[in-house]
């Protein structure tokens, strides 16, 4: 797997999650969908994109981690794409994944409760 290399970084942004609360001191709160999704990122580390719109019952991935990114900060989840894959036709393609960074996975496992913590 490679990450991309114009992933977003936190730069400049307020990114950093305390105690399970934003900015404005309110907690953080998940769709059922937003919580399904960062379970599995939690639990399986890379997750391809498909598959986690799938187990998270969202056929819009993209925007499902743009609204987690949002919560958890922008340097919450990296982006990349597995080398070597082979599409159904045979050819070989570039699928994209989602997983969490090291700072991600630490403010993901403060706001499930530390239930998860694979």
């Amino acid at each position: 797997m490679r990450q991309k290399e114009n992933a977003p970084t936190a730069q400049g942004n307020e990114s950093a999650i305390k105690n399970s609360a934003n900015s404005t001191g309110s907690t953080i709160k998940l769709t059922p969908r937003q919580h399904r999704a960062l379970v599995a990122l939690v639990d399986r580390g890379a997750v391809p994109c498909k598959e986690l719109g799938i187990l998270a019952g969202q056929n819009n991935f993209a925007e499902l981690c743009a609204s987690l990114r949002r919560k958890l900060g922008y340097d919450a989840i990296n982006t990349g794409t597995i080398e070597g894959a082979v599409d159904r036709d045979g050819q070989p393609c570039k699928p994209g994944y989602y997983a969490l960074s090291p700072q991600g996975r630490a403010r993901a496992v403060a706001l499930l409760g530390g239930a998860h913590h694979a």
